[in-house]
C-alpha cells in the first residue's frame, strides 16, 4: 500500500511540476501575455506554494507510517 501511494505520488508531482513549467512559460504575445497581469502571477504563486505544502504534508506522513 505504501509503496502504491509513493508512486502514485511521484507520478502526480511530475505532472504538477510540468504544469507549473507549462504555465510559467506561457508567453503568446500581445494582449494573451499573462505574465503582464498582478492576478496570474499570484495564482501562479499560490500553487507553487501549495504544491510544496502538500508535497511536505504527504511525506511527514510516508515518514510517520515508515516507523
Amino acid at each position: 500500500m505504501v509503496l502504491a501511494l509513493r508512486a502514485a505520488w511521484h507520478d502526480t508531482a511530475l505532472l504538477v511540476f510540468v504544469g507549473i513549467v507549462l504555465a510559467v512559460s506561457c508567453c503568446h504575445g500581445d494582449w494573451m501575455e499573462f505574465a503582464c497581469y498582478h492576478e496570474y502571477m499570484d495564482l501562479l504563486g499560490t500553487s507553487v506554494v501549495a504544491c510544496l505544502y502538500s508535497a511536505a504534508l504527504f511525506s511527514r506522513l510516508m515518514g510517520k507510517r515508515i516507523r
